[in-house]
């Protein structure tokens, strides 16, 4: 699941502590949201979301092929060129 989440300065580090409870894993932030990474079953989901409710959910994915737009205005064109690891089993 993705889930940005609305933070001023001083929900930040609120904010990225919960997440560390979870083991979700910030994987944009910008001056005004926090986006997470989470994995797991749908407890540990809902009980993260429901704990983040109160600072602003500003978009969930939950399924599928998942996107958010980056707040941070990181341009994902510059990972292109490095090569995926290939599992070769």
């Amino acid at each position: 699941m993705l889930i940005k989440i609305a933070v001023n300065t001083a929900a930040r580090r609120d904010v990225l502590d919960i997440a560390k409870i979870f083991r979700a894993r910030a994987v944009d932030v910008s001056d005004h949201t926090i986006t997470l990474e989470l994995t797991g079953d749908l407890n540990k989901i809902i009980a993260l979301q429901r704990l983040l409710e109160t600072y602003g959910i500003c978009e969930v994915a939950r399924t599928g092929r998942v996107a958010l737009v980056r707040e941070s205005g990181v341009d994902s064109t510059s990972l292109r060129g490095y090569p995926l690891p290939i599992d070769t089993d």
